[in-house]
């Protein structure tokens, strides 16, 4: 029911902003996680400061291209990790930047942008080991990461990035 209570929200969505809001705000109480982050790669990772406070970890960051073919694999668009102090995903610190000790357990997401040619992670962390683990079953988290990857592909499209 969590999922699809976040499909209606950002269904619902009506502007890059409030999609992003209830990306990086409503999701974090939906799901009950730490962080939520959307991980975009860019040529010009290196160029953005990442500055987080302690009261939100959850935003935008930018990552180095490659990271989410490294991070999930070229064939996998879920990945689970159960405990990061035994196996940390390729990217984890840029992804979770300024938040990287606080998360013991993480599910990734690729979001296919097609129309704007970007390569997302959907990120969610918790500071518990175990929260995501690889016996989980990934199809809404799929499903999840479907819905945010057309409708974000959308509103970038029409601001022609």
């Amino acid at each position: 029911s969590q999922v699809h209570k976040a499909a209606i929200k950002l269904i619902k969505s009506r502007t890059l902003e409030q999609l992003l809001e209830t990306i990086t705000v409503d999701l974090v109480s939906l799901f009950d996680v730490d962080v939520v982050r959307l991980a975009v790669e860019s040529e010009r990772a290196n160029e953005f400061e990442s500055a987080y406070g302690e009261q939100n970890y959850s935003g935008i960051v930018f990552i180095e291209p490659g990271i989410v073919d490294y991070a999930l694999g070229a064939k996998k668009n879920v990945l689970l990790v159960a405990d990061i102090a035994k196996r940390a995903p390729i990217g984890f610190d840029q992804i979770f930047v300024d938040c990287s000790g606080l998360i013991q357990s993480c599910a990734l997401l690729r979001l296919e942008l097609e129309l704007v040619n970007k390569h997302v992670i959907l990120a969610f962390g918790v500071r518990y080991p175990d929260r995501f683990h690889p016996g989980q079953g990934i199809e809404l988290l799929h499903f999840l990461a479907q819905i945010v990857g057309h409708q974000l592909d959308q509103y970038l499209h029409q601001l022609d990035m």
